[in-house]
């Protein structure tokens, strides 16, 4: 059910905080977050604009075992864009072709 509530703060820009409060309690429960879960908060900081709980979230992700799939990159790279923070930007896109995740047109383009 939390994650539901998480992927519907996700869809509603600004709602960082209700996606901070539901994602802590989660945790407090002892339930562990997925992909999923980060994808959904993630998005939120990101259309956010809150550029370094996107990027100390994204760490955490990957710190707690969660490998980077596409949304989480995109999430990121599109937050950076609207910033116009071109060396962040690069950086991560840097990262995403180390990953090993395939390139397609929106990446190339």
């Amino acid at each position: 059910m939390v994650k539901q509530i998480i992927t519907g703060c996700a869809k509603r820009k600004g709602a960082y905080m209700k996606a901070k409060k539901y994602m802590s309690e989660m945790l407090s429960k002892g339930l562990k977050a997925d992909s999923f879960v980060y994808a959904s908060v993630l998005h939120v900081y990101a259309s956010s604009g809150m550029e370094e709980e996107a990027r100390t979230l994204f760490e955490e992700m990957q710190a707690d075992g969660i490998k980077p799939i596409k949304f989480h990159y995109a999430s990121l790279l599109n937050m950076y864009a609207e910033k116009l923070k071109a060396v962040e930007a690069e950086s991560l896109f840097q990262h995403y072709k180390k990953s090993g995740l395939p390139l397609d047109e929106v990446h190339l383009g």
